[in-house]
């Protein structure tokens, strides 16, 4: 039996999810770019990859991350931190128009991946099956993907 985890972050053997899941006999597939160049999420051929299985059923359930750093409430006009990106809700949810190219892409990045996050859920769901999300709560006056329409 195998689960599938994205934006996983590096293994943690001894106290991380794939170490629970040994201990009753199933197997946890990992995809991020902190462990490996071959698990950029955002390249379409890798993505195909592993909807094709999803679609297949070969997965028990799966979740995750979903890189937020676009998303994040962290992000304030306010605080001396970095400025926020989005806005809360569309369009500017999809990014402000005056942000730098490198924000811009930052943003776009981030859209695309909270996406193929949603669609591997909304497989499972389909299914039947086991899915989590693991990204900060929903709060008033900032930007969030489950504030992404259609999520």
């Amino acid at each position: 039996m195998a689960f599938l985890s994205l934006y996983h972050g590096l293994a943690r053997p001894n106290d991380g999810i794939e170490h629970f899941l040994g201990l009753y006999g199933a197997n946890l597939e990992t995809y991020d770019l902190e462990i490996s160049d071959s698990h950029d999420l955002a390249d379409d051929g890798i993505w195909s990859q592993i909807r094709d299985k999803l679609e297949s059923g070969f997965f028990a359930g799966g979740g995750g991350g979903a890189p937020c750093s676009t998303f994040s409430a962290g992000r304030s006009w306010t605080d001396g931190g970095p400025k926020p990106l989005r806005g809360e809700h569309p369009p500017e949810l999809y990014g402000f128009s005056n942000l730098w190219m490198q924000d811009k892409e930052s943003v776009r990045l981030g859209t695309l991946l909270a996406l193929r996050k949603a669609d591997m859920l909304d497989i499972l769901y389909t299914q039947q099956k086991p899915g989590w999300a693991e990204t900060p709560m929903r709060r008033d006056g900032h930007p969030s993907v489950f504030k992404l329409p259609g999520l």
